[in-house]
Formats: structure tokens, sequence, C-alpha cells
């Protein structure tokens, strides 16, 4: 046999082989795919000129990523200008270096992270949910507004994101399968999350508070747990060591930022309290309010309310936010199943939010998105099942309701929970439900009518986030910021500032000097 005709049989056999693994794949993988190409297409549109402008944050991590590309910023355990580890914008200047010094490069770190992260949490979603329940749940953490928002700006926080879903995930998959590897996944994305950005510093702490609850619920195999959660430990402080010295070399400047707004150094009084007891109690209070309870009330006290969240907002839609408190509800009698999602969603808001001030934001809190997507997943799990087999209580009862939010909705009573697409959400959701009772009875016709108000609400809140950022108060509250039409002018200046290996300058000595460079 000739050399090309052996080539040729090599070729054919690689196809064979791809085409029979292809072919083995469960249509669910090819489903998730689908949902990850969609996730990334619709973070990648337009996010060069949408949001319209480079706020403050964003100039300032450009600005240092500058001075990495120029070789005079701070090395891989350095601390950056948010007195935060230098590895998230270490990481990020890879895809300035690769896809262009422009805002673009910048924003595609978010981007491709943000599409990332759907992966460890469908993960998640599938050791405890259904497959349709799954993808449907990733669908709407791919388009939920504040999480999308996260992923299309050049900020890092979306990183504790990634890292928190990634521990998670291999933390519910080491103790299904015993597997040693997956304890060493967890130590590594929990060393990561310290080294990200400041609000993935807990999810450490969520495994550890999961612990216990896994001694309960493998009482069979207690040991290995116990060796697998030292394992994943001693991972997480191997690879944290590098930079704990930098940390503990600088503990005050490392700190700066959790004193600025720790609620333990706030002035009194604090929102009416004087004592520090009374103001942990309330802050428990208005957290439990915006992340259970979603009371948009609050919107107004929160850090950069109009820069996280469109005005008069809430962290989940309505209907999203609907399905989240039926899976909260099923998480609580199903909270063997749900211990891991209930450590992951609480500790890190406890930490991040209950303790610092203009709580509840979204910043901070971003780290506990997926988690909170992961009960919406339930809900919808928790609503079909009680669709396809309702007893004529449970349809008395559903229909009830749906007259109370027809009549309500018509009378304007649920200003409260108004969003811009909520009023017609609302009647689409009614019209399924009265399909679904006619119908009942045929699984496809309840599949198919939660698909299609899953779509609905995707397709409303990517609509809503553009027209969100397009609103000038939007703008407005992104300031001081760089303009886009000013950008390549800005960017010259500091790319000389950190090739010299000077310090830079902020936005508001722009604002000074522009068009022309400030002066050293």
């Amino acid at each position: 046999m000739s050399l090309t005709d052996k080539l040729a049989t090599t070729r054919l056999n690689l196809q064979a082989e791809l085409l029979a693994f292809l072919r083995r794949q469960h249509w669910s993988t090819y489903a998730l795919i689908d949902i990850l190409i969609f996730a990334l297409i619709i973070r990648l549109v337009a996010v060069t000129t949408v949001p319209v402008n480079v706020t403050a944050d964003e100039a300032d991590n450009l600005q240092v990523i500058y001075h990495i590309l120029a070789g005079t910023g701070p090395g891989w355990f350095g601390l950056d200008w948010h007195q935060s580890p230098a590895f998230s914008l270490r990481t990020q200047a890879w895809f300035v270096d690769w896809f262009g010094e422009g805002v673009g490069g910048l924003r595609l770190y978010p981007a491709v992270l943000g599409t990332l992260t759907l992966i460890p949490f469908y993960i998640l979603a599938r050791e405890r949910l259904s497959i349709l329940s799954s993808l449907l749940s990733t669908v709407l953490l791919a388009t939920g507004l504040w999480f999308f928002h996260f992923s299309r700006t050049g900020y890092t926080n979306i990183n504790a994101a990634f890292f928190a879903a990634g521990a998670a995930a291999c933390l519910s998959l080491a103790l299904r399968t015993d597997r040693w590897y997956y304890y060493v996944g967890v130590g590594v994305f929990a060393a990561l999350g310290v080294y990200g950005y400041d609000a993935g510093r807990p999810v450490g702490l969520a495994v550890a508070a999961f612990f216990p609850f896994a001694l309960y619920l493998h009482q069979r195999k207690m040991l290995r747990v116990t060796i697998g959660f030292i394992l994943a430990g001693a991972i997480a402080v191997v690879i944290f060591l590098p930079q704990a010295r930098t940390v503990f070399n600088d503990w005050d400047y490392f700190n700066t930022r959790f004193k600025a707004v720790s609620i333990f150094s706030v002035e009194t009084p604090y929102m009416g309290d004087t004592d520090r007891g009374s103001i942990i109690l309330h802050q428990v209070e208005r957290n439990f309010k915006g992340f259970v309870l979603l009371d948009r009330s609050l919107q107004p006290i929160s850090y950069q309310a109009d820069r996280l969240l469109p005005r008069g907002g809430s962290f989940l839609d309505f209907w999203t936010g609907l399905l989240y408190w039926v899976g909260l509800v099923a998480g609580l009698r199903r909270w063997r199943e749900t211990a891991l999602w209930w450590c992951f969603l609480v500790v890190p808001i406890f930490v991040n939010e209950v303790f610092t001030t203009q709580t509840p934001e979204g910043a901070r809190s971003i780290v506990s998105t997926p988690f909170m997507y992961l009960f919406v997943g339930l809900g919808i799990e928790t609503a079909v099942s009680l669709l396809r087999r309702a007893s004529g209580e449970i349809w008395l009862g559903v229909g009830a309701l749906a007259a109370f939010i027809a009549i309500t909705s018509i009378s304007g009573a649920f200003q409260w929970m108004e969003d811009p697409f909520a009023a017609h959400g609302r009647f689409l959701a009614l019209g399924l439900l009265v399909l679904v009772f006619l119908l009942r009875g045929r699984a496809a016709v309840v599949h198919g009518a939660v698909i299609a108000l899953v779509l609905f609400i995707a397709f409303a809140n990517v609509w809503w986030y553009f027209d969100w950022m397009h609103e000038p108060y939007a703008s407005e509250a992104r300031g001081p910021a760089v303009e886009l039409r000013e950008f390549d002018q800005w960017r010259a200046c500091q790319r000389m500032e950190a090739e010299a290996g000077r310090f830079g300058f902020n936005v508001n000595q722009w604002h000074a000097s522009r068009p022309n460079c400030p002066q050293p």
C-alpha cells in the first residue's frame, strides 16, 4: 500500500470514529452546545458600542492592563488598583493582547467567562434536575439581565461566578463518584476564588459550610468524604501560598477596599441604627428582601443602582422571580438534595452583602447568581410536575391565582412588581395556562408551554438590556466615563504613560485635559 493510500485510509478511519463519537452523544449535549453558542453571540453583538461608554472602573482596568502589556505592571502575584490580586487583570490582559487594545478586547474576557459559567451550572443542574429543566434554566441564566450585563462590561466580577460554579460542580461530582480529582478541582476553584474578584473570596467558606451536610448525607463513606475535603483544602492552600506572601506583606493595602465598604467600620448612625447589632440585623432583613423577596423598593439604597440594574428593576424579572420563589419553597422541602445550592447561595451573599454597606447590590452578589438560577430550574421542574399531574384542587388554585393576576394587572395593582415586559409576559403565561388546562394530561403540551414562556423571558431580557443601555440615565450613571468617540486618544495617552513606566491618569484627570494627554 502506498503512502497516499495509507493516509487516505487513516483519514477515513478518523472520520468514521468522529461520526461514531458524535452519534453516541445525547441530544442534550447538542442542545447545550447550541445554548453556549447563542450565549456567546448575544454577548458579542455590538459589544464595542454597548454599553455606550467606558466607565472609570473599566478605564482603570485597561490602565493596569496596558502597564502589564508594556512590562511595567504588577506581576502574577501582585496587587492591582482595586487592591485585589492582579490575577484577574493578568488573565484579562491576554484577551486585550490577542484581540485588540480597544473596548472589544477588554469586554471579551467577561463575555467568554460568562459563557463558560453555563457549563458548570448545567452540570450542577443535571445532578438534581431533568434535562428539560436544566436546559431551560441554563437559557434563563444566559439571558438574565443582571448576569448578562456583567458578561458585557469590562469588569472582572464575572470570574467569581465562574469559580463558584466550578467549585460547586466539582464538589457535587466528587461526592457522587468518589473520584479524587474532583476534590482537586474543588481546591483549584476555591483558590481561584481568592485570586479573582473580591466577591469570590467566600467560595472556600461555602465549601467549608457544606462539609457537615456532606458528612450527614454520606454517612456510609464519612472517612472518604473527610479525606476529600482535606485534599481540597490542601490544594487550595498550596495554590494560594504564592499570593499569600504579597497579601500578608501588604495586609492593610489588600484590605483597603473591604474596610471602605465594611459594615463594621461605617460611621453611625447607619440607616437609622447606631449600634452594630441593630445594623447587622437590619442588613440581614434588607438583603433577605432584596435577594429572596426581590423587593424593588430597596434599589435606591444600592451602590451605583442605575449602573448595575435598570431603574425600578430587581435581580430577576417578574416570571423568573415567580419560578425562583417556587424553587426556593421546593428547595426547602428537598433540602437534602439542595443543601449544596443553599450553601453557595447564602454564604457568599451573607459575607459580601450583609457585612458591607449600600446593599443589596449587584456587583458583590454576582458570585451567587448561578445558584439563584438553580432554584429557578427547580421551580420549572416543580411547575411542570404539578401541571402534568394536577388534580382538580390544584387547577382551582391555579385558576384563582390566574384570575387574581389578570384582574390586578388590568387595574395596575401590580405596579410594585412592574418591569417593561411583565404585563405582556403575564398575559402570555395566562394564555399558556388556559391551553394547558384545555389539553391537560398531555405532557407535550405542558413542556411546549413552559418552553414558550422561557423563550419569551429570554428574548425580553435581552431586548430590555439593550433598551436600558440606550437610556440617557444609564449613560449618565456610568459616569465619569471615557466616551467612545475619544477612546482612541485616551488609549494613546495611557499607552504612552505605561511604556514610560509612569502611573498614568484617572478619568477625572482625563476630563480636565482632553483631548490632550494629562501632564505627568
